[in-house]
């Protein structure tokens, strides 16, 4: 008698404990889902900005910056990133080494990747003589890395968050 009562126990609380496991994994795919689309959202919407942390240059260590990198506003771009990398043999720039332009001739490569809950933003900028290609991967929580090449600088790569920008009427 006392082994039936502690085999209906035992099986009991197995029963219950995977039950309560599958409810947690499952609250805890709900809380990514609804982060990827709020991310998504403020994309489609087209008023980010994305906040720096931190740099790496082509050629050296992580360092810590802050400040906001770029702000897409629609069409409208504004890029001001710290560099710290190596310009190419001849090419000295005419005013502090930052990146840093405004331009509203701009076109954005968007692509969703809903399985891997991953947004890429892909534009390319001519700036005066300079050819900077843009390569951003925003993952679902607004965490994001930017890929700056240039012609005449070293590759960076910039860690931050994107947020949103108020609308301005």
């Amino acid at each position: 008698m006392k082994f039936k009562y502690l085999l209906i126990l035992t099986i009991t609380l197995f029963i219950g404990q995977n039950s309560f496991s599958q409810s947690k994994k499952e609250t805890k795919n709900k809380q990514k889902l609804e982060e990827y689309n709020a991310t998504k959202k403020m994309i489609e919407d087209g008023r980010v900005v994305f906040k720096v942390a931190n740099l790496t240059p082509y050629k050296g260590s992580n360092t810590q910056v802050v400040g906001d990198g770029v702000l897409i506003e629609e069409n409208f771009l504004h890029v001001n990133l710290p560099f710290v990398g190596n310009f190419q043999a001849g090419y000295t720039p005419s005013n502090k080494s930052n990146i840093e332009f405004s331009t509203d001739d701009t076109i954005f490569e968007v692509i969703y990747n809903d399985n891997k809950q991953k947004i890429k933003i892909n534009f390319e900028v001519v700036h005066k003589t300079e050819t900077f290609t843009f390569n951003m991967a925003i993952y679902r929580n607004g965490r994001t890395n930017l890929q700056v090449v240039s012609n005449l600088r070293s590759r960076m790569v910039y860690d931050g968050i994107i947020e949103s920008t108020p609308t301005v009427n």
